[in-house]
């Protein structure tokens, strides 16, 4: 993971990068360990979609996709962490 991939991050969400890093740690655990199930796709009719495990909630996971997350982060910011480690994964991987 390069940094400059971070940095096109900070420019694209100015004012977010306390969510930015704590993106980055969402993603640089998900890629230190990939069977974790950290972060999922999912490939459906509606589109591909990510399932990613709640740090705070052992038990809970958030779905982003095109419109956002399901987390409660997500209606006061319009950006969270998991949508924008989502948003790095998927230019790591062409998507």
């Amino acid at each position: 993971m390069t940094e400059q991939m971070w940095s096109k991050a900070e420019t694209r969400y100015p004012g977010h990068v306390a969510r930015i890093q704590r993106g980055r740690a969402i993603l640089e655990a998900h890629l230190a360990d990939p069977r974790a199930g950290i972060i999922r796709a999912h490939i459906g009719p509606d589109g591909v979609s990510f399932t990613i495990r709640s740090a705070s909630n052992p038990r809970g996971a958030y779905t982003v996709d095109a419109q956002g997350c399901t987390c409660p982060d997500w209606p006061r910011s319009q950006r969270c962490k998991h949508y924008i480690a989502v948003s790095v994964l998927r230019a790591l991987i062409g998507a």
